[in-house]
């Protein structure tokens, strides 16, 4: 089993590392090997965990507790290295603080295979670049997105939606408005009664549009996300009297629970997306959005 073989790798590593000086001949090349194999193997493992293989998470802290232990082994010891092996030691740590794989070795050595003492049909090898010092290509995930964010029809409202996307569970929260506000001195209907009273209007007439909402993401792959959200809305139908007073149409007006659906094609760079925006049972509008990925 592959996890069982990175164990007593691992343990060899340490082992090793505990006497590991110049003076004793042990060859700095292979030690520093060995210690990358099994950083590589633990980005592996975590790797395809995160990509939801099922890998029982004891067994991976196990390894990732045995780097530790080695790591701070090798710590001890790094005055005694030639230049050239603090070097690649140092290149290692930086390769698994970042994720990245990348060859770590000099020039004159990167024609040489890491060595390889466990393998298992399902653990896909390590690859390493042609060029030292390449990263290789890998999916990114961007963190947040900047989204300049429409409802663009029946009615244009206009506004902002930041969104956190990860592997897999995210966040999103999203503002949309015409910045159209009316304070209103009472209610009306659209048949020119409030109460039993008879109303004069002006002829003016004005909308209020807004709608705020915040929910989760969930990327489906790598480019493709949905999101869905709650929040508060209303849209509201204003006439103005013969008096200059204005009134809401209440007949005509919603407002209250808002809930919003949407779909979005995630770029390294770019974001787009398009969704659906309610006042259950009384407004519907379609919402584009176009924004920044940093």
């Amino acid at each position: 089993m592959v996890l069982t073989g990175i164990l007593v790798l691992s343990a060899q590593v340490y082992s090793r590392a505990k006497t590991a000086c110049p003076e004793d001949g042990t060859p700095w090349e292979d030690l520093l090997d060995r210690y990358e194999l099994i950083c590589r193997q633990c980005l592996d493992l975590q790797k395809r965990k995160d990509a939801g293989e099922d890998i029982p998470s004891r067994k991976l802290l196990v390894l990732v507790d045995e780097l530790e232990q080695l790591r701070e082994e090798l710590r001890g010891v790094t005055d005694k290295m030639p230049p050239a092996a603090r070097r690649r030691f140092e290149a290692i740590r930086r390769m698994y603080a970042s994720g990245k794989y990348y060859n770590t070795r000099p020039l004159e050595a990167a024609s040489i295979p890491l060595p390889v003492t466990c393998s298992a049909p399902s653990t896909p090898p390590a690859i390493l670049p042609q060029r030292p010092g390449t990263p290789v290509p890998e999916n990114r995930y961007p963190s947040f997105l900047a989204v300049s964010a429409s409802a663009v029809a029946p009615e244009w409202a206009y506004g902002a939606m930041v969104s956190h996307w990860s592997r897999k569970w995210g966040w999103y929260t999203a503002f949309r408005s015409n910045y159209s506000f009316h304070r209103t001195a009472y209610d009306a209907l659209s048949d020119g009664t409030a109460g039993t009273t008879r109303i004069w209007a002006s002829g003016r007439s004005a909308t209020d549009r807004l709608f705020v909402t915040a929910g989760p993401t969930f990327r489906l792959r790598e480019h493709w996300g949905v999101f869905g959200g709650l929040g508060y809305g209303f849209r509201r139908l204003c006439w103005e009297d013969s008096e200059r007073n204005w009134m809401r149409i209440a007949d005509a007006s919603s407002s209250g629970l808002s809930v919003e659906a949407g779909i979005s094609w995630i770029h390294p760079r770019f974001t787009l997306s398009a969704g659906w925006i309610s006042l259950p049972l009384s407004y519907h509008a379609l919402a584009l959005s176009v924004g920044y990925a940093f």
